[in-house]
């Protein structure tokens, strides 16, 4: 019972200084405490019952032995004093044995009792110690759980999280990449309209060569057909003064001779200045072609007949 007392007071300074804690451990201890007190009250009823039943047998013993003396005394009345005095002394001492027997063998039972209920309580509280030291690192242990819960619980959060922005980076990002797919296919669109419009340019600035190349053949042509009129002409016109030197033969030489010189060098000059001519018409074909071209360059207004060029 001292030792009980004493690790329960242990255990109290062990308490901690609130309220609150002081009120849990009564009430974790409290069914140890009760079974305790329960042991207790049995062990104490059950020592006074044998008592009461240990008095109750040793009065027994004492009345039944004075009604057999009184009784083989009355018998025996005609016997010696001597045998009667020495029969109750022996009977005295064997009731006093019989007695001191009794009592010491039930003094040492209810000293094992006591020693095995001590040893008992000891081991129940040994017990209970253990339970609590046990019950002390279970709740330890699940505050830890309990924290490291929360932890991974905000770590969960914090992932989710996380993943529901990038989800909206990607949508943004496929957003995007669609628009760009959308601006490249427009990009390729208007390429291609803008080759099919250089093209065209070249087609036209091709056609705008040979359509000037065409149109100094033409010249050509044209200049060509007019001195060959020039040269059938002058022909004509030399054949004439050839007959014309010829019938005027006769009148003299040295008018004859200043005649065909002045011919000659009429016939010359003409040549020349159909030559000039020529060269002259070219000349201006040419300039005007190049303004036409850079015309062409400068020109802003140019369409290719397409709404992307317009």
């Amino acid at each position: 019972m001292k030792k009980l007392v004493i690790s329960g007071s242990s255990e109290e300074e062990n308490v901690g200084d609130t309220f609150a804690e002081r009120a849990e451990w009564y009430y974790q201890k409290r069914p140890q405490l009760l079974a305790l007190l329960k042991d207790l009250y049995n062990g104490y009823i059950t020592l006074l019952d044998r008592c009461r039943n240990h008095k109750k047998h040793h009065f027994r013993n004492g009345s039944s032995e004075t009604i057999i003396t009184a009784s083989s005394s009355a018998d025996a009345e005609s016997d010696a004093e001597s045998t009667i005095s020495y029969q109750q002394q022996q009977i005295t001492t064997t009731t006093a044995t019989m007695a001191a027997a009794a009592a010491s063998a039930n003094i040492d039972d209810l000293v094992a009792e006591l020693v095995a209920k001590n040893v008992e309580s000891e081991i129940l509280v040994n017990q209970v110690n253990e339970m609590d030291h046990v019950c002390n690192e279970s709740r330890r242990k699940i505050e830890l759980l309990k924290s490291l819960m929360e932890l991974l619980e905000s770590e969960r959060m914090i992932l989710v999280n996380e993943n529901v922005k990038l989800g909206y980076q990607v949508s943004a990002v496929m957003e995007e990449n669609k628009g760009l797919a959308s601006e490249a296919m427009f990009m390729r669109r208007k390429a291609s309209e803008l080759a099919k419009c250089v093209l065209r340019m070249r087609e036209d600035y091709r056609v705008c060569i040979l359509s000037q190349k065409i149109e100094d053949l033409q010249e050509q042509i044209y200049g060509l057909e007019k001195r060959n009129k020039e040269y059938y002409q002058m022909l004509v016109n030399r054949e004439q003064q050839v007959k014309e030197y010829e019938n005027s033969w006769s009148n003299s030489n040295s008018t004859s001779s200043s005649s065909s010189y002045v011919k000659e060098k009429s016939a010359q000059v003409t040549l020349e200045s159909c030559f000039q001519s020529f060269e002259k018409i070219k000349l201006k074909k040419k300039k005007g072609s190049s303004n036409w071209w850079e015309r062409v360059k400068k020109a802003d207004f140019f369409n290719c007949g397409l709404p992307s060029c317009s």
